[in-house]
């Protein structure tokens, strides 16, 4: 007697990032969790409807904040003084403004994040 294979099993869903990014005029917002204590500085995928950013600084004085300003301003390539932390800045999730940058600069930097 043959064995049914299980269709579904091998069927894979595909991903959906529900990351909330918002348009301005002067650029946009997006929530971001921060990991302070990390053994390498870097953005690390979405978690939570946020996208999570590692960093090797600690959460003392504002010392894992001025690393996450820094790590977007590399990654996004835009100056320091045009990324804002809005709210939440003694929180392990924030809300991001980033001056400068356009909502399609911003969806194509989230797709180089997804192929990695």
């Amino acid at each position: 007697m043959k064995q049914k294979k299980n269709l579904r099993a091998n069927l894979e869903a595909p991903k959906t990032i529900a990351l909330e990014i918002r348009a301005h005029e002067s650029g946009v917002t997006f929530p971001v969790i921060v990991q302070p204590r990390s053994k390498k500085n870097g953005v690390v995928g979405f978690s939570e409807g946020a996208l999570k950013v590692k960093v090797t600084a600690p959460p003392v004085e504002g010392a894992a904040n001025e690393a996450l300003i820094e790590l977007l301003s590399q990654t996004l390539r835009i100056r320091k003084s045009n990324i804002e932390i809005l709210k939440m800045k003694t929180s392990r999730r924030k809300l991001i403004h980033c001056k400068g940058i356009s909502m399609n600069e911003m969806k194509y930097f989230i797709k180089n994040i997804e192929s990695k």
